[in-house]
């Protein structure tokens, strides 16, 4: 456990988030701890605060049964469990026709919002980006993807590409004017004219097992090209890394993580105004009590 200022917060991150939900607020915790000689019960209770959960596709409907028991009233939701947590919200958003990513928990009734689509928007603003007139390749074309994909069309966007292993799904979404589809395996004939490059994919994602084959495209990208990565478990992937390397623009799915809390009767855990601060943005927790992971 590291108690002193870590030298490399990229590693201290990725490695002790492995294992804690939020590595900067355990480090904390495990101070006081310390201080308080182990107490009774105190290690016991930082690894219950703290520990991380992992959620099987079997356990989500035993997970949903046991909110109330839990005392959660509100969660963040991620791959892979977008889409398929729409079957046990009670009313769903109009922003979540495509997937969740927030649920709150009122009177035993779940209440779904997406904020994928709003949250990258402001991302994208908040480092002087934009959809407008751009041409936009996507690397996937799932349930983030679909939401992404609107925004970018109703922002302008001069032409989108959807890039997918299984070209019949990237069809299906194309519309032959703005939107196109094509296969992963053409990327590299859509490089030189893009100007967003989008990952919306878990390739690249933590224990995922999945890796781009490889990331030559990068190099065909024009020195004005924005690279993007909606994980943020690494706060930096393999894709951003080559992309940073290359003196690219790069943005991971970590800076639009403060959104869900503008949704009415949502409140992350801990110190809110630590976690959002630009510096410290880490991810909204997953759940308001017990942190549990999805993917």
């Amino acid at each position: 456990m590291f108690v002193a200022e870590p030298q490399d917060e990229i590693t201290f991150e990725r490695e002790a988030g492995r294992f804690l939900a939020d590595p900067w607020a355990a480090r904390d915790d495990y101070i006081q701890v310390l201080l308080d000689d182990y107490g009774d019960g105190a290690k016991e209770a930082f690894l219950q605060k703290h520990q991380r959960e992992e959620l099987a596709p079997e356990g989500l409907a035993g997970f949903i049964a046991n909110l109330s028991a839990e005392g959660i009233c509100g969660f963040n939701v991620t791959m892979p469990y977008k889409q398929a947590l729409l079957e046990y919200i009670d009313f769903a958003d109009e922003s979540a026709r495509n997937g969740v990513n927030t649920v709150v928990v009122k009177e035993n009734l779940l209440y779904g919002y997406s904020t994928d689509a709003a949250g990258f928007k402001k991302s994208l603003h908040d480092i002087g980006r934009g959809y407008r007139d751009k041409t936009i390749v996507f690397i996937g074309c799932g349930a983030v993807t679909k939401s992404l994909v609107q925004a970018a069309q109703c922002s302008g966007a001069k032409k989108i590409t959807l890039l997918n292993r299984t070209l019949s799904r990237a069809a299906a979404l194309a519309d032959g004017k703005t939107i196109f589809a094509d296969s992963m395996e053409a990327i590299e004939n859509h490089m030189p004219c893009c100007d967003l490059l989008i990952n919306t994919t878990p390739i690249g994602m933590q224990n995922s097992g999945l890796e781009f084959e490889s990331l030559d495209f990068i190099e065909l990208l024009p020195e004005s090209a924005c690279v993007c990565d909606l994980i943020y478990y690494p706060k930096e992937t393999k894709l951003l890394s080559r992309a940073r390397r290359r003196g690219l623009s790069a943005l991971n799915g970590l800076t639009g993580c403060p959104l869900p809390a503008r949704v009415r009767g949502f409140r992350p855990a801990g110190n809110s105004r630590r976690l959002f601060r630009p510096k410290n943005r880490l991810w909204i927790y997953s759940n308001l009590r017990k942190p549990w992971v999805g993917g």
